[in-house]
């Protein structure tokens, strides 16, 4: 596999954004054992904020053999994957792999034709997007409201005015 090869590119750990790599971790690891384990989560975790840290290169290899005990014959597997979205992550602006973000994409393109119903959800993806497409929201209907008041919307208003009208006298 391609991931191998890549395992000798250095990368700077300073542009990959570490929690959406440790939600991944948590979530590839729970499909690979069928079981949460937080332990190695924390532990792969670790050495990935240390290396940003001290602000050096982890060694995919190394990281490979540190996890073997735990995967096993899984560990190549994962540490390929890792690997290939840390090599992502630090090539695009917010440090978050392109994989994941296309993903975002599509979740949300696929909620949106869900005639817009918001579920409660944990995916990271909601995470990473939620917050922005929020602030998105609301910016566009105070432009709206400020453009385009709806007739419910001048209706109170008009009817607060008598009030306030109707107060003064």
């Amino acid at each position: 596999p391609r991931a191998s090869l890549e395992f000798d590119r250095k990368v700077n750990m300073e542009k990959v954004s570490l929690p959406v790599i440790k939600r991944w971790i948590a979530e590839r690891i729970l499909d690979l054992l069928g079981f949460e384990d937080d332990i190695l989560v924390q532990f792969i975790f670790n050495i990935l904020e240390d290396a940003k840290k001290k602000r050096f290169s982890p060694d995919p290899k190394e990281i490979q053999i540190q996890i073997t005990g735990f995967l096993e014959r899984d560990a190549r597997t994962f540490t390929e994957e890792l690997w290939t979205h840390i090599i992502s992550a630090s090539r695009n602006p917010g440090g978050i792999p392109t994989s994941m973000l296309e993903a975002t994409k599509r979740k949300l393109a696929k909620n949106k034709r869900r005639s817009g119903s918001s579920r409660p959800s944990n995916d990271w993806e909601d995470d990473l997007m939620l917050e922005e497409a929020r602030k998105k929201a609301l910016e566009q209907s105070k432009v709206k409201l400020e453009e385009n008041p709806t007739e419910k919307e001048s209706e109170h208003s008009a009817q607060l005015k008598e009030m306030l009208a109707k107060k003064k006298k």
